[in-house]
């Protein structure tokens, strides 16, 4: 199993700089709600989130999935077959780019699709090895109409083959 992800099939709770998941959802549920009541009052199933990214037609035809989502955060994978490389045998960059771009989607729209790419930055690091990849989204700036999320793309021994800075526009 990769170092990212725990293979749950829920949506794990994760803190946020702004409060995350556990702070809106307080202020949505009633007052006397338990932590579990809580977290079903914001977050959706690992299910909806992927029907919802099913329609990232790029993306999930080229074999992106969504394993793991968070409040500001997510890791995705996509397996690496001949539609994938380059005339050398190599993952061609573009499906790096390509997986980074969906897991900064998920992390930044899964509960309210709004925040677009401003700007992305992609560098190569190494060669994958192996049959999968990981992109692994984090936001390390999360402003009132902006924010920034890097990307890290590894293998699936976990060597980080590429890494990506983006930054995001929110429609308010």
């Amino acid at each position: 199993m990769h170092p990212f992800f725990t293979k749950n099939e829920s949506i794990p709770l994760r803190p946020s700089a702004g409060g995350g998941y556990l702070s809106e959802a307080r202020r949505r549920a009633p007052a006397s709600a338990g932590i579990e009541q809580v977290r079903k009052t914001v977050m959706k199933s690992i299910e909806e989130i992927r029907e919802f990214f099913a329609k990232d037609a790029f993306a999930t035809n080229a074999g992106g999935y969504i394993e793991e989502v968070g409040d500001n955060y997510s890791v995705c994978s996509m397996p690496v077959d001949e539609r994938h490389v380059n005339a050398v045998g190599n993952v061609m960059g573009g499906v790096y780019f390509t997986l980074a771009d969906f897991a900064f989607a998920v992390a930044t729209n899964h509960e309210n699709p709004n925040v677009v790419s401003l700007d992305s930055t992609i560098n190569f690091l190494g060669i994958a090895k192996g049959k999968k990849i990981y992109a692994k989204a984090e936001c390390v700036k999360d402003g009132r109409t902006t924010c920034v999320y890097v990307i890290a793309i590894t293998d699936e021994g976990g060597k980080e083959v590429a890494r990506v800075t983006t930054t995001g526009y929110k429609f308010v």
